[in-house]
């Protein structure tokens, strides 16, 4: 409701402008995984097509994206935290893989993920 939102401190001008308002129930842990395995916008698939681009396949154990989705909802992010995480766990991979001519895959085990 818009009085939710001037709650918020939101300014009444600013909620004006907006001409719907919904709620949203909060994901769960199929929301999230649904996500990141067979939503259009596809986080890990994308970390892949990067990793491509130095020609390396990049590999996630299932576990792994399992544990991704389960560290999303932990800390309440929901599916937008997705690539957060993904972000963090390969960082230093990513860092360390471009112009190397000795690696052709990296598998992303689920214990990258689980040690936060």
């Amino acid at each position: 409701m818009p009085e939710d939102l001037i709650k918020f401190g939101m300014i009444p001008e600013f909620i004006g402008r907006l001409p719907v308002f919904t709620a949203v129930n909060k994901l769960d842990r199929a929301g999230t995984g649904f996500s990141l395995d067979r939503a259009q916008e596809r986080p890990h698939k994308q970390y892949q097509k990067l990793f491509e681009l130095d020609s390396i396949e990049l590999e996630f154990e299932p576990e792994a994206l399992d544990e991704v989705a389960e560290l999303a909802l932990l800390r309440g992010t929901g599916a937008r935290g997705l690539r957060a995480i993904l972000e963090e766990v390969l960082l230093n991979v990513m860092y360390d893989v471009p112009g190397r001519t000795d690696l052709a895959k990296v598998v992303l085990p689920v214990k990258w993920c689980a040690n936060e």
